[in-house]
């Protein structure tokens, strides 16, 4: 595959939370150098093959499109441990409906890193456990370890941050998405969230779309504290908040 992710002297931002240096990278990833770790949200595999069952009928490509960014992501920081923050499959069959090769390069990555994948509330566990064990039992123990928290340090990691773990907190769920107007052109693209004690990933997988941070869901969240980094192209960018809108009308 032909890397595109450094491009541009701007791909990622550094910025720390709780003392805790964070690359917020153009791919919609963190990576932790100090402890050589890769934090992604929302992948929700298969996507495309679960709206396809529903009479939508998008290409079904979602899963090697996401797999292989993740590829290129991983070949470019070498990470020891890889973190997914929940909704790592679309729905519970998900698993069911791997395509062969897609199942192949998702076990070559596990095996290039150690993974902890946290649960969303698109997952079922014990569903996703009985599948994968009939597709790959090599792999089995070592793509299903799910927890529905993780500690990093004094942060914790969980899929939605509405599920009261103790802040601060590094957290996905919420597919974070800047609408940002400038003179008389909007501007629409995911991005990261980062408040005084909370920092909401943008969502990892294709076909994942996003919810506007001035939606009502991100009050909660808001602070004087709060920072915004649009992702545009193969940029990260600091949003100024007095540019974002809640919609095309203001």
């Amino acid at each position: 595959m032909t890397s595109s992710i450094n491009q541009c002297d701007k791909f990622e931002i550094h910025h720390i939370f709780h003392g805790l240096e964070l690359h917020l990278h153009a791919s919609g990833a963190i990576w932790l150098e100090k402890l050589k770790t890769l934090l992604i949200a929302d992948l929700h595999l298969e996507k495309g093959s679960s709206l396809a069952q529903k009479g939508m009928l998008i290409p079904p490509y979602d899963t090697r499109q996401t797999l292989e960014k993740l590829d290129e992501v991983m070949a470019y920081f070498k990470p020891e441990h890889v973190i997914t923050l929940g909704d790592n499959f679309h729905d519970h069959k998900g698993p069911q409906r791997l395509s062969k090769q897609d199942l192949s390069l998702l076990n070559k990555l596990m095996q290039r890193a150690k993974f902890t994948w946290i649960e969303g509330n698109h997952d079922n566990p014990n569903y996703y456990k009985s599948q994968l064990s009939v597709a790959s039992q090599t792999n089995d123990e070592i793509f299903y370890n799910p927890v529905q928290h993780f500690q990093l340090e004094d942060i914790s990691l969980i899929h939605d941050a509405a599920q009261g773990a103790k802040a601060p907190m590094m957290v996905g769920h919420l597919h974070p998405l800047a609408l940002l107007k400038q003179r008389n052109v909007y501007l629409r693209k995911t991005c990261f969230f980062i408040s005084k004690d909370i920092c909401i990933l943008p969502s990892f997988g294709s076909y994942t779309g996003g919810l506007n941070v001035r939606h009502d869901a991100f009050s909660p969240y808001w602070d004087d504290d709060t920072k915004i980094f649009m992702l545009n192209s193969n940029q990260v960018v600091q949003v100024p908040i007095t540019k974002l809108v809640k919609n095309k009308r203001g």
